[in-house]
């Protein structure tokens, strides 16, 4: 019985000293037991977006600095995630370990990067040209019929870009009655000014006229009353051999002339053999048009 008592009366001096039983369990509310340690997760998203520093374990309220930097400028870093919810909007701050393991992610935004402009480092390298839309302008030529029958209000063989739309007028001379414009052998207007659009190529626009003197002594005879007569049609070629275009003078601009109005399909019309013949073989074709070049340059 003494030592029941005994016993008794020790184990009542070890609870009222606070030392615990072996068979007792530690359970304090707050604060956390000595020495527990809690876990920081740190995490990217996307994964690859950022580096981290200051995850690991740490004892209750340690404070743990924390820090996410972007992998590359293709990422933006926007905020920090804690259980599901926006917790930081800074890269950096200091978290002070709680009793419970924690998790903690660190979102970013992805942009798609500029393309690095070429720069070789050696010359030999081959250099990247942005392809540049080409201008196409061709030569609008004017032909007077018959020739000096009147003047233009442009300069004829000047560039004109393809689909640009041009005015084009035609001024008499004395005596002459405008009749039309013609392409290829073909009345296109009645007006002494068009509005043309000009195409991808060369081309030739021909003021038709006839000579109407004020003074009826004078000699009356148009286009019409020479074919019916059988006498050759004045369409500005009844002067120098190779002058197509009836300027006066023989250049480059009469070989291209004479090679369109040939490839128009109807070159008999608008071709005298007399001035476009200019090889001497009977036939007006494209080999005039090189021989008047041929013998252009060896002026």
């Amino acid at each position: 019985m003494r030592r029941i008592m005994t016993i008794m009366l020790l184990v009542g001096c070890l609870l009222g000293a606070g030392i615990p039983m072996r068979a007792q369990t530690y359970q304090p509310t707050f604060p956390a037991e000595p020495n527990s340690r809690f876990k920081v997760s740190l995490a990217c998203e996307p994964s690859e977006a950022g580096n981290l520093t200051g995850g690991g374990w740490y004892m209750y309220g340690t404070q743990v600095y924390i820090n996410t930097s972007a992998r590359s400028s293709a990422y933006t870093f926007d905020y920090w995630e804690m259980d599901g919810k926006r917790y930081k909007d800074s890269r950096s701050f200091y978290y002070q370990v709680t009793d419970k393991n924690v998790r903690l992610v660190a979102h970013y935004t992805y942009h798609e990067p500029e393309p690095e402009p070429y720069n070789p480092a050696f010359p030999s390298e081959p250099v990247v040209v942005e392809p540049v839309h080409k201008i196409v302008k061709s030569p609008l030529y004017l032909v007077s019929a018959p020739s000096g029958a009147c003047s233009f209000n442009r300069t004829s063989g000047a560039l004109v870009e393809a689909d640009q739309q041009v005015s084009v007028t035609a001024y008499p001379n004395q005596d002459f009655v405008f009749k039309g414009w013609y392409q290829n052998g073909s009345l296109i207007s009645t007006s002494k000014t068009i509005n043309y659009v000009m195409g991808a190529s060369a081309t030739t626009l021909t003021a038709s006229f006839t000579y109407n003197p004020a003074f009826p002594t004078e000699p009356v005879m148009d286009e019409e009353k020479q074919e019916e007569s059988g006498e050759t049609v004045d369409n500005g070629q009844n002067g120098t051999l190779g002058d197509v275009n009836g300027d006066g003078v023989v250049n480059t601009a009469d070989a291209v002339l004479l090679m369109n109005l040939y490839l128009s399909g109807d070159p008999e019309k608008q071709l005298n053999p007399k001035v476009c013949d200019v090889n001497g073989d009977g036939v007006v074709n494209t080999a005039d048009a090189v021989a008047i070049m041929n013998n252009y340059l060896k002026q």
